[in-house]
């Protein structure tokens, strides 16, 4: 079932959610957990700046005009956030590695004194060595990419007030060139992002244009650091954020934007010709403010998460460009840019906001999927003959199946319980002794492997019996088998 609507001018249906087909995974959100920043959380941004394998959060400040670093720990919490300088009023923040280091680096376009900021991080959680760049009027976001393929990073700032494109050029040493401008549409752009969006192999740009009645406008990279004429699609609303990915399964970038004025997501889906269908809107309710196409819930199949006011709305993809509604979650008071990321290490992907409104930062943990490991297998020693359990735990798991050294195990002989969460090896010996791990089967996307875990059997002990008659067994009887090895048994 669906409709027909005039939005803004434009004509946008509105689209039935298909049903869930088979293998396809709920998905659900635990309660959000609240972090502190500074005031005005603007925006954020998911990376290791610490380099321990866990991801961390980045969030601008706008009122103090600051930003903070708060460290993941890997289990889906955060340390207390350490705070750094940027230039006046932060609006947006991206992550790169402007010197080449190996490292994260932080950037943040700040509307109140027209620069970006540069911020050099160590790889140890530390940033330092704080640039200035001067840019156009009204920066409202920045992007880091190489837009020259010198294998340097660059940094693109989209602007409000002068309605243009900024182009840094990195130099590889953690500076920039001179920047070069590339008008856009009137009104100006409040969020910008990068993809190959005509598959050439090139960066473009592709950002959301708060005026001229509602537009996304794609700008095609040459190359070489520069960008084209801008190609505008109508969307309609007063658009603020914008996402690029594959929804419909056809190789080609869609486009998602959010917009004021218009509830939910507006879909642009190719058209497999260098152009867009006209738009659809995903989903009714509140206005959101901004949206990231990921697969959220690890089908294979590319979802939007939209945020904004006091929550956000998922909407799952079914792999064709349509999709269905996924969840509605409640939180926080005026929600801006959203993460997505594996923060607890389950391979699901979590999220956070920042609150506009507030200090606070917002992160949820992705439940409901499918099958993950709460409790890995540890390797064992036994001794011959002996016993071994080895187990697992895991959610939505619907089948087990242990294996050694990479093949398939069987119940009978030394083993039971091979199509189970506990494999029991009973009578080890040396044909039991090698590397094993578990397949688990899930209800819905695709199953998981445990880590590989070692069984090593020891020879069994060689005890000695009461060899002096004296009627016990004990350590002189232990000194005679000695003593007879060392003095009768051939070498």
């Amino acid at each position: 079932m669906s409709c027909m609507r005039v939005l803004a001018g434009v004509v946008v249906v509105v689209c039935a959610f298909a049903a869930p087909s088979a293998g396809q995974c709920p998905l659900g959100y635990a309660s959000p957990v609240t972090y502190q920043a500074g005031p005005n959380t603007v925006a954020l941004a998911c990376t290791d700046f610490d380099m321990d394998g866990a991801l961390d959060l980045i969030v601008a400040n706008q009122s103090n005009s600051t930003v903070s670093a708060l460290r993941g720990q890997g289990d889906g919490t955060f340390a207390a956030a350490i705070h750094s300088p940027t230039g006046s009023l932060p609006n947006s923040v991206a992550i790169g590695d402007w010197n080449n280091d190996g490292f994260p680096d932080v950037a943040t376009a700040n509307v109140g004194d027209n620069t970006v900021t540069t911020l050099l991080g160590n790889g140890a959680g530390q940033f330092g060595g704080l640039m200035t760049h001067l840019v156009g009027e009204g920066p409202s976001a920045c992007v880091s990419a190489d837009l020259n393929n010198d294998g340097s990073a660059d940094l693109l700032v989209a602007h409000q007030a002068s309605g243009s494109v900024a182009v840094l050029l990195g130099k590889g040493d953690g500076g920039f060139e001179l920047p070069a401008y590339y008008a856009i549409s009137e009104g100006g752009a409040d969020n910008m992002v990068t993809s190959d969006i005509d598959g050439d192999g090139f960066v473009d740009a592709v950002l959301a244009i708060a005026g001229g009645g509602g537009l996304a406008s794609i700008l095609l990279g040459d190359g070489k650091g520069g960008l084209g004429a801008p190609i505008n699609v109508v969307t309609g609303g007063v658009p603020s954020s914008v996402a690029v990915g594959d929804v419909s399964g056809d190789g080609v970038p869609d486009i998602a934007v959010t917009a004021g004025g218009v509830p939910g997501v507006t879909l642009l889906l190719a058209n497999g010709g260098g152009g867009y269908l006209s738009p659809i809107q995903l989903g009714g309710g509140s206005a959101r403010r901004s949206l990231v196409i990921a697969d959220l819930n690890g089908d294979g199949k590319n979802d939007i998460l939209a945020a904004g006011g006091n929550g956000a709305s998922s909407f799952m993809g079914n792999g064709d460009g349509t999709f269905r509604f996924g969840s509605s979650l409640v939180g926080g008071t005026n929600l801006t840019r959203i993460g997505v990321g594996d923060f607890n290490g389950d391979a699901k992907p979590d999220f956070a906001t920042g609150d506009l409104n507030t200090s606070n930062v917002l992160v949820r943990i992705a439940t409901g999927l499918s099958a993950a490991i709460t409790a890995q297998p540890v390797s064992q020693t036994v001794l011959e003959g002996g016993v071994s359990n080895l187990a697992v735990s895991a959610t939505g798991a619907v089948s087990y199946r242990w294996r050694m050294n990479g093949a398939p195990l069987v119940n009978g002989g030394a083993y039971s319980g091979v199509g189970t969460s506990m494999l029991t090896v009973s009578g080890a010996g040396a044909a039991q002794e090698g590397v094993y791990d578990v397949q688990i089967g899930a209800s819905c996307g695709a199953g998981i492997v445990s880590r590989a875990v070692e069984l090593i059997v020891l020879s069994a002990p060689i005890c000695p019996t009461d060899v002096n008659n004296d009627g016990f067994t004990n350590f002189a009887d232990l000194n005679l088998v000695v003593n007879s090895f060392n003095f009768e048994c051939p070498r």
